[in-house]
């Protein structure tokens, strides 16, 4: 079961957001790329710029950062994001609640062929203009990227 939660509306910052709360499972992917789509599509309404590759490049990071949350964490998963018009950059977090080690990300640049995974951290890190992953306080995970449009 997934959940949808908008920040509330007395906060300073008045940059379109949402939140989502993803089932841990492989469908939490589809569901992040579906949500983060159909945010980007609402933004068009609020005059932003145009979001042809921010989209594509917004749903690969997110589906990556999400999918490393279901194999490598725990759940709950969520998932935030924030478009920020003077920067034209959309922030995408997402938390788990694993209790793994957090170092340095593992980014490898090439895979063997018939590798099932290892790609997904070098994707997001040519995709997203800024990211990192981090200790979430009190507990668990925090992987996030920036977009630029």
């Amino acid at each position: 079961m997934h959940t949808r939660t908008a920040d509330p509306a007395h906060l300073v910052d008045a940059s379109p957001r949402a939140r989502w709360r993803l089932p841990d499972t492989p469908v939490a992917a589809r569901l992040a790329r579906r949500f983060v789509t159909e945010f980007l599509g609402n933004l068009i309404h609020d005059g932003a710029p145009d979001r042809a590759g921010l989209d594509h490049r917004s749903v690969l990071i997110v589906s990556e950062l999400v999918t490393n949350a279901v194999v490598h964490g725990q759940p709950p998963i969520d998932l935030a994001v924030v478009w920020t018009p003077t920067d034209a950059e959309l922030r995408i977090d997402v938390h788990d609640r694993g209790d793994g080690p957090c170092g340095a990300p593992a980014v490898r640049g090439e895979a063997s062929p018939d590798a099932e995974s290892g790609r997904g951290l070098f994707l997001v890190a040519q995709t997203a203009a800024r990211w990192g992953i981090g200790h979430r306080q009190p507990y668990g995970t925090h992987a996030w990227a920036e977009v630029v449009a």
